[in-house]
């Protein structure tokens, strides 16, 4: 995945990383600040994807939290691991 990437290439690289890891956890569309964006879940969290690229994560309850605005592999992993931590 390049540095930056949009919403689609986040998306497919999260899906990658999870199918790694040994997880087929399907993704949604959900409307999120007027937005259409692309969302996991697993155990009362969530990894959105804006249609800018950016990476948000969300514990149940809670509200999304931004942890990349320009999608890079960092985030994104962060994002993996954070969704899949016990």
């Amino acid at each position: 995945m390049p540095k930056r990437s949009g919403q689609r290439e986040i998306a497919d690289y999260i899906r990658s990383v999870l199918s790694d890891r040994g997880f087929r956890l399907p993704s949604s569309s959900a409307i999120v600040e007027q937005q259409q964006w692309i969302v996991f879940k697993n155990k009362g969290r969530a990894i959105g994807i804006d249609r800018n690229g950016g990476i948000w994560v969300r514990e149940s309850g809670d509200k999304w939290r931004c942890i990349e605005k320009s999608g890079k592999v960092g985030a994104a992993l962060e994002a993996v691991e954070f969704l899949l931590k016990d």
